[in-house]
């Protein structure tokens, strides 16, 4: 979501809200005026919707919705995109602001209406976002068979259009839903075809992402070897980009699979590394996630004392962030 920056005059500071009550003010004022045409109408009507953007989007559309019938009865092309344009970005964040307050069938509903707007724009950019965010939200609700239909549409439309750069997003979408369906070589495929694209386009941040999710189901099916070796090629573009985060997580997961494999001073040196990285960015779920999981090393080797001490440290942490599965992990494994 992009950020706002308001330059205003001292005393618009001061007082916001007379500011924001004047300007509707003298804009309804204008609009009372009946002789008033129809395309100066939809532009008062467009400068009336985004006032009330912020705190009252469902008034917000409606005014859009006016602006856009007065555009269209006066013939005016450029005051029609408009109106579409900012009702489908009003939309578009109202169905955010309802997914993340847990409303998924509101938004759906402001994700598709959107979605009518971007088509009816001929936006095809817009269109596949908006697939990509109603897929996401039946994602979430675990419905991945209407999910992967809304990432399907949108990979239609990118290549109908021959678009490249967004195709990618939509292939892995498709892949971890098979992932998580237990569909380990379609979410192989998957993954790969993003792969391939995003090295076509030098995407390598993109890349190093699909050579972790490749590494996730060859980790999975038990193939330890691919699994590290596609783990460290992701680690090694991490650093070669400076992705910190990225850079924590791959030591991470290289080191979950030596603990697997029974390497355990391998999966102790990686691990440690992991926790330092995360510390330095001040990662604290991260933090504890690692914390943990030097004290199962420990554990292992049969250093109580040591395992005690950072169950204890990371449950410490989970305790000041609200983590609650994490509490119940570090008290579970003290």
């Amino acid at each position: 979501m992009k950020k706002r920056i308001y330059i205003s005059a001292f005393v618009f500071l001061l007082l916001p809200g007379i500011a924001s009550a004047v300007n509707l003010d003298s804009l309804w004022a204008a609009l009372k005026d009946s002789n008033q045409p129809d395309t100066t109408k939809a532009i008062l009507l467009i400068k009336i919707g985004k006032e009330y953007r912020k705190g009252k989007p469902e008034l917000a559309i409606s005014k859009f919705e006016q602006a856009l019938s007065y555009a269209r009865k006066a013939g005016s092309e450029k005051w029609e995109h408009n109106s579409l344009k900012e009702m489908a970005s009003v939309l578009t964040h109202t169905a955010t602001d309802y997914l993340n307050n847990g409303k998924s069938e509101k938004a759906l509903e402001y994700y598709n209406r959107s979605l009518n707007n971007k088509k009816e724009m001929g936006d095809a950019i817009g269109v596949v976002g908006n697939y990509h965010n109603i897929g996401w939200v039946y994602e979430l609700t675990g419905q991945y068979d209407m999910a992967i239909n809304s990432y399907t549409k949108g990979l239609n439309v990118l290549n109908e259009e021959g678009f490249k750069k967004e195709t990618p997003m939509l292939l892995s979408a498709i892949g971890n839903i098979n992932r998580r369906k237990g569909y380990h070589q379609e979410a192989l495929d998957y993954y790969s075809r993003s792969l391939k694209i995003k090295e076509k386009i030098g995407d390598k941040k993109g890349i190093a992402v699909s050579l972790h999710n490749i590494g996730v189901i060859y980790n999975e099916q038990g193939d330890y070897t691919k699994a590290i070796d596609y783990h460290t090629r992701s680690l090694k573009i991490q650093e070669e980009i400076g992705d910190k985060k990225g850079i924590a997580y791959s030591l991470n997961n290289i080191g979950a699979i030596y603990k697997i494999q029974g390497d355990l001073a391998k999966a102790i040196d990686y691990f440690t590394k992991s926790l330092k990285i995360k510390e330095e960015l001040g990662d604290k779920k991260g933090i504890a996630v690692s914390l943990n999981n030097i004290g199962v090393i420990y554990n292992k080797q049969g250093d109580y004392a040591k395992a005690i001490d950072y169950y204890t440290r990371s449950l410490k942490i989970q305790e000041e962030i609200g983590d609650k599965k994490g509490i119940a992990v570090s008290l579970n494994n003290i």
